[in-house]
């Protein structure tokens, strides 16, 4: 049985973000007209939007006229970039995009291995879901009586077990060996366990 958060709709989806009090941007319709852009991706990033800046240390920002390819943002002319649309960075610069030519999947590429590509999610839906599971988790491991209490409690195994449950009801190759989330993921066992 498919838990109701995952099936929410995209109006339970903002309101389970607008409690988090994240400062959100959308996207001018003028950014989004590229041809390969699909008409769910582009309802959801003009309508609902991203958070502007979440963990893990990722950032959006929307261009005051179009998206950028990574090609145009970076003012290279590397072959197959064109196929990428920058709507945002990691905390290691590199650019999260659209890759158009895939189904508009969420990836980003890595700049320090000649842009490789890594996945991230299937939809920006799926992003966005998927952050949100991602920022509730971390905020469960917060001592909330204490503001001034910035450590975190250790989660137990079978709340980790939850977590990846979570993550693959979201998007099914969100922990393939490799993904963007496997990675965020082996990280937080990384640090709970050293």
């Amino acid at each position: 049985m498919t838990s109701k958060k995952y099936t929410m709709d995209l109006a339970a989806l903002n309101e389970k973000w607008s409690d988090q009090e994240e400062s959100f941007i959308t996207f001018p319709a003028g950014a989004l007209t590229h041809p390969l852009l699909t008409e769910n991706t582009r309802t959801f990033l003009t309508t609902y939007g991203l958070s502007e800046s979440v963990a893990p240390s990722l950032n959006f920002a929307a261009g005051p006229n179009s998206l950028l390819t990574v090609n145009q943002y970076y003012r290279i002319d590397w072959e197959g970039l064109d196929d990428y649309l920058v709507i945002g960075h990691n905390g290691s610069g590199d650019p999260l995009c659209i890759d158009l030519r895939r189904d508009n999947e969420i990836v980003y590429l890595n700049h320090d291995y000649s842009f490789e590509r890594v996945w991230i999610n299937t939809t920006v839906v799926q992003l966005s879901r998927s952050l949100l599971t991602y920022k509730l988790f971390n905020t469960s491991l917060l001592n909330l009586t204490d503001p001034n209490d910035f450590s975190m409690r250790k989660f137990s195994d079978a709340e980790f077990s939850l977590l990846q449950a979570d993550f693959q009801h979201i998007d099914l190759r969100a922990l393939d060996a490799g993904t963007f989330w496997q990675m965020e993921l082996d990280a937080l066992v990384w640090e709970r366990d050293h």
